[in-house]
């Protein structure tokens, strides 16, 4: 995005989808292993770098229909996407224009999570949706539903981690795994 590099890159992707111009930004937001609070403004900056693009897109198209996605290292309550992203969770606080809405944390609140660590879920990975692309009707590209796709193949069965994600690694150990997180996806259509 341009500047001075205090974090990791995020892609931005502009195309079409039938007649509609979507705007797609990929992140891989800090990790939390120093310290979920001390890597804390690693990841507020990644989210202000990306609301900032975000705005920038807005500001020449009011009801740019935009999706901000990736493992983001934070859940959807934490600050970096409540507050400095600007996120919300209920679609019903969400305008049509220049707001963001954010499905994933009344999942979380379900206790729902792609991610465990020491048996807790962390829900990570999101896909975060423009105001203009909810309450839409037929004919308009717009938010559907969203759902973590965890099919029986990516999860773990072994003691301890029953119910987890089928990781690729225990420690440095091949375990012939997956991942250590459960794929996200939303529904869209026209």
């Amino acid at each position: 995005m341009g500047g001075k590099a205090t974090t990791r890159d995020i892609l931005h992707v502009s195309g079409k989808m039938g007649a509609d111009t979507i705007d797609v930004f990929v992140n891989h937001w800090p990790s939390r292993r120093e310290g979920a609070t001390e890597s804390a403004p690693k990841r507020a900056t990644a989210a202000r770098t990306n609301r900032n693009a975000v705005d920038k897109i807005m500001q020449n198209r009011p009801h740019a229909k935009a999706i901000v996605m990736g493992d983001l290292n934070d859940n959807p309550t934490d600050e970096s996407i409540m507050t400095v992203l600007g996120a919300k969770g209920n679609a019903n606080e969400v305008n049509q224009t220049a707001q963001l809405y954010n499905p994933w944390a009344a999942i979380y609140q379900r206790g729902e999570g792609t991610e465990a660590y020491k048996h807790q879920w962390n829900l990570f990975d999101q896909i975060i949706v423009s105001g203009a692309m909810i309450n839409q009707g037929a004919g308009n590209l717009h938010y559907v539903k969203a759902e973590i796709f965890k099919p029986q193949l990516l999860v773990d069965h072994y003691k301890g981690h029953e119910g987890e994600p089928h990781r690729s690694f225990a420690g440095t150990r091949w375990i012939n795994g997956y991942s250590d997180h459960f794929p996200v996806v939303v529904y869209l259509s026209h």
